[in-house]
């Protein structure tokens, strides 16, 4: 199964929002499985403390989660 995830950041609201989305029959359509919504001063927090910290905050609804807070590491401090 393909998957995609989407970040986007909402300043008014001072939020980072992570959707996954997987191709569940392979006509390159994509569904919204999973959507969290974090606070930014949780993920500025965490990402100055290292991404094991990061990696912490998950609460593993999205998949592969490891992926996912390594790629917020990578990409956190342009987004915050």
């Amino acid at each position: 199964m393909k998957h995609k995830y989407l970040i986007l950041k909402n300043d008014e609201k001072n939020e980072l929002t992570i959707q996954e989305f997987a191709e569940l029959e392979k006509q390159g359509e994509y569904t919204l499985l999973c959507e969290e919504t974090y606070n930014g001063g949780t993920i500025t927090s965490a990402i100055s403390k290292g991404k094991q910290a990061l990696i912490s905050l998950e609460d593993y609804k999205l998949i592969p989660t490891r992926f996912i807070c390594s790629e917020n590491c990578r990409i956190g401090d342009e987004l915050i």
